[in-house]
């Protein structure tokens, strides 16, 4: 064998050997370096998917449908809708009973609350045993979402609040803490819900919360998970499910199906929303709403843009001359009213509008109730000052539904 060839193989068999030897090293090395922290990623949050928005075209100018005849009858001297001095109410559940509340004279001395009731639809009152309390004034009334039996009343606000668990048959003190108040309540089954008013620093100011008792209204825990920094305004509750649909006045609408563990804020593809129009469901029924906005800063009107199906889908009704909005029916009609008290309907699914008529001019507010078939369009005169000249006080107009 010549010795050329094989220095060569020697040559190149040490040439790859050390080769082999720096790659292990490099590795070796590599392998005991501590490697730097990875950082762990921020969880981007998502926002739900924006729901789908329907534009319903005018199929042309409002039509002539049925007429709502309005009847009209005087409550007794002293009650109506006056600001600290009386109040009326009427229960959202049946839309035929309503709750009138005062102190008989001018105010000057205290007395037993009176209270009247009708169950027809304002057509007549009676009275309910007065409240065995010495007030000024029964500045407020508040009636259960549910049932139109329960009903607290209030002196004043901040006032002390009595309750009644019979329609006005019989009254009790309601026990609260000092300076706490409750502004709207419903029970459902054995657990009562009410936004309650809470003082904060001091006294100085306060605040509302969601909150929940299950000991027939003694004691109650708060349920909204710190929305109440939201400042809230009302609340709705599904007599079947329980679930609750709560409003905010910066926040929008949140709604909760656990209870008030989680609450999830409703996506509603609008801005510049200045109100909202919740149907009281019945049983197991989807939210159905309507939320007014103004479609640019310029806008001197607002649009209505509404859901039927708790959100998921929503739909811009033809546009409309009204000014406020009364409620939406139990056939899934839009109630609105113009200026000049004019009421409209919208058919749920219909392209025009349908006039049934104007209600009395008496610088009150139109409201439509409730959810279920047999509606009530109620309408009071408000903020008077009690003198019997117009709007009075004492004036009470009532409508069925005439569909």
């Amino acid at each position: 064998m010549r010795p050329i060839p094989m220095l060569r193989c020697v040559t190149l068999l040490l040439a790859m050997l050390l080769l082999s030897a720096c790659s292990r090293a490099a590795v070796a090395s590599s392998a005991t370096a501590t490697p730097l922290p990875t950082p762990t990623p921020f969880p981007i949050p998502t926002m739900p998917p924006m729901p789908t928005v329907a534009v319903i075209q005018s199929s042309g100018q409002p039509v002539w449908g049925n007429i709502a005849f309005w009847t009209h009858t005087n409550l007794p001297a002293g009650f109506g809708q006056q600001f600290h001095v009386s109040d009326l109410q009427v229960a959202e559940s049946d839309g035929k009973t309503a709750y009138a509340c005062a102190v008989p004279g001018d105010q000057t001395q205290s007395g037993h609350p009176r209270v009247v009731v009708t169950h027809n639809g304002g057509a007549s009152w009676a009275y309910a045993t007065d409240i065995p309390a010495s007030w000024g004034s029964c500045a407020r009334l508040v009636v259960d979402m549910l049932d139109p039996s329960l009903v607290i009343a209030q002196e004043d606000f901040l006032g002390p609040q009595e309750i009644t668990f019979n329609g006005g048959r019989a009254w009790q003190a309601l026990l609260l803490p000092p300076q706490e108040e409750i502004s709207q309540f419903a029970t459902h089954g054995d657990h009562a819900y009410a936004l309650i008013l809470i003082p904060q620093n001091g006294g100085s100011s306060s605040s509302e919360i969601l909150a929940e008792s299950s000991d027939r209204l003694h004691t109650w825990q708060e349920i909204d998970a710190n929305l109440a920094a939201m400042n809230l305004r009302n609340f709705w509750i599904n007599p079947g499910s329980g679930a609750l649909l709560l409003q905010t006045y910066a926040n929008g609408l949140w709604t909760s199906t656990n209870d008030g563990a989680t609450w999830e804020q409703m996506n509603i593809p609008a801005s510049n929303i200045v109100g909202y129009m919740v149907q009281q469901p019945i049983a197991n029924q989807p939210w159905r709403l309507c939320a007014e906005y103004y479609a640019s800063q310029d806008a001197s009107t607002g649009s209505l843009i509404c859901t039927a199906d708790g959100g998921k889908a929503w739909y811009m009704p033809p546009a409309a001359p009204f000014w406020q909005m009364a409620g939406i029916t139990s056939d899934g009609a839009l109630l609105v009213y113009d200026r000049s008290f004019m009421v409209y309907r919208l058919p749920a699914g219909a392209t025009r509008w349908q006039k049934l008529g104007a209600a009395p001019h008496t610088g009150g507010s139109i409201l439509y109730m409730p959810a279920s078939a047999g509606g009530m369009l109620w309408m009071f005169a408000m903020e008077s000052d009690g003198a019997g000249a117009p709007p009075d006080p004492r004036a009470i107009y009532s409508a069925r539904y005439p569909y």
